[in-house]
């Protein structure tokens, strides 16, 4: 696991405490065999926040997160959910728990799978002895039939939690996850996927001694097919140069869900500081002169399925919109890079056009 790659992903996010490292794999692994003690989360401690949106980690990577909103998808999933898009699985799945749990189910909702993503919306929901006070945390880890793991988009994982209350017993917690989709290779008709979810929790005692103390409950696993949609693939080729850097934007891979152009840069240098993965660039879109999108982030993500490197030149510029419907003149803006974590501003203003018909 690249523990600098977790902790900048994070970091980037940061609205929520969450220690600088969550690499719990042994800790899973050491639950499975039986153990049910308090584990305590090592490294320094980041601060409070209400929304977690992921990078692209390598899909083993064992995280937990915790929101405190309600989840609000972002508009390429909600596009396809209007348009009925999705594959509705509703498939719920017991985990065996001890005191102070009594009950813990999970529900896989609904799927989807284009050439940009794979989304997973899941539920859980359980109860415990009252004043517990239990806090749900979850891990997703996404594998397909042939073996193939799959690694988070940047900014795109949202997960909520409902605390036990004071004097109630029941809890729940769910997520809307996706993973980078631009690893598969020969547009099948289908996937088969493998969706395992590790499921930890903490308590209020707990909590008052050791903030990042949490126990394993358990985990379960989902196997089920969905319809693949290859999206399509636009030839761009084109460059501008802004300040001493010449980008390049070789191509776009337009699905249901997302839009990501592919982009490199002469020099990456600029890019590899402490907060690498905290980059983003505001676009905009007009198509046959009429507004698409009006500065809407975009974020980096690495290519071929691959995790981002801090250095690297060529990268994808993933954009959560739904743009398979417009056809015609594309003019694309991209108005500048800024680090949200550090404040710092890099140029990266230029426009492209192109035709999508």
């Amino acid at each position: 696991m690249d523990d600098e790659y977790l902790k900048q992903f994070l970091t980037r996010r940061a609205e929520q405490e969450i220690p600088a490292t969550m690499d719990l794999q042994s800790k899973i692994q050491a639950q499975l065999a039986g153990q049910n003690t308090p584990r305590r989360l090592p490294q320094p401690r980041w601060r409070q926040v209400t929304l977690i949106a992921a990078a692209a980690l390598v899909a083993t990577t064992a995280m937990f997160a915790l929101a405190q909103t309600l989840i609000q998808p972002d508009a390429g999933i909600n596009a396809v959910l209007v348009e009925n898009q999705i594959v509705q699985i509703d498939t719920t799945q017991p985990i065996t728990v001890s005191s102070p749990l009594n009950s813990l189910t999970v529900t896989l909702d609904y799927a989807h799978a284009d050439a940009n993503r794979i989304t997973v919306a899941y539920e859980i929901a359980g109860n415990a002895a009252a004043d517990t006070g239990v806090e749900i945390f979850s891990n997703p880890t996404l594998i397909s039939a042939t073996g193939q793991t799959f690694s988070w988009i940047p900014g795109s994982i949202q997960q909520t939690t409902a605390t036990q209350a004071e004097n109630g017993e029941t809890f729940t917690h769910g997520g809307i996850i996706s993973f980078d989709a631009s690893g598969i290779t020969g547009n099948p008709a289908t996937l088969a996927l493998s969706l395992r979810l590790d499921v930890a929790y903490s308590m209020a005692e707990l909590r008052a001694n050791d903030p990042y103390g949490m126990m394993m409950a358990g985990d379960t696993t989902f196997n089920f097919n969905i319809p693949f949609n290859p999206g399509r693939v636009v030839a761009i080729n084109q460059s501008f140069t802004a300040g001493s850097q010449t980008i390049e934007v070789q191509q776009a891979v337009i699905a249901p869900s997302l839009t990501r152009l592919e982009v490199c840069f002469s020099t990456a240098e600029q890019f590899a500081v402490d907060a690498w993965l905290s980059w983003e660039l505001p676009v905009s879109l007009s198509v046959n002169g009429q507004p698409v999108l009006d500065n809407v982030s975009a974020s980096f993500a690495g290519l071929n399925g691959q995790p981002l490197e801090a250095d690297a030149a060529c990268r994808a510029l993933v954009i959560p919109a739904a743009l398979t419907q417009q056809t015609g003149v594309w003019t694309l803006s991209l108005n500048g890079f800024h680090n949200t974590e550090s404040g710092a501003q890099l140029p990266g203003s230029g426009t492209i056009t192109f035709n999508i018909n």
